[in-house]
């Protein structure tokens, strides 16, 4: 699938125990975002122990394998701290079409990233683990490449897709 020098697929770090969630989730919920019919596109290992309900989907290529969960028929793709962990541009991006290619006409991806220390330097952090080490803002170019109308707001770069987008 993806070309990637650093799988970074040791980074998941929320467990899900003790109701600890990514805080996208919280953001989201916050503002009445509805996960009914949700994908959670880099889950990480631990998707298992976040008891969001069925309307919740995982996909994660290196911790969550369940391709059956890739159905282009989402309303919500959620990416918490993925793009942050890897290190090529065109990754990136095919991340992000991959994202896109879940969505159903009218829905939208929530993008979070793990800032790291913000000096947009990015290095290995441990064995076969990579961090971007970039704002949230500095990847919203790279987020408007595949999502045109994608905007900072929320902590988060909410990212609208339609149908007639370019692929």
């Amino acid at each position: 699938m993806m070309n990637q020098k650093y799988t970074s697929a040791r980074t998941s770090i929320n467990t899900g125990k003790n109701g600890k969630l990514p805080a996208i989730y919280g953001k989201l919920r916050k503002l009445g975002v509805s996960l009914d019919n949700a994908l959670d596109y880099g889950c990480g290992k631990h998707f298992d122990n976040y008891n969001l309900g069925e309307g919740v989907k995982g996909y994660d290529c290196f911790n969550y394998v369940h391709p059956e969960n890739l159905t282009s028929t989402y309303n919500v793709v959620i990416s918490s701290n993925v793009l942050n962990v890897i290190m090529e541009e065109e990754v990136r991006e095919e991340v992000l079409r991959s994202m896109a290619q879940q969505c159903l006409d009218g829905g939208t991806v929530y993008i979070t990233v793990h800032v790291g220390d913000s000096s947009g330097v990015g290095r290995p952090t441990s064995e076969d683990s990579w961090q971007e080490n970039r704002t949230l803002k500095s990847y919203l170019p790279e987020v408007q490449k595949v999502f045109p109308d994608a905007y900072c707001k929320y902590g988060m770069i909410i990212a609208p897709y339609y149908d007639s987008l370019p692929f």
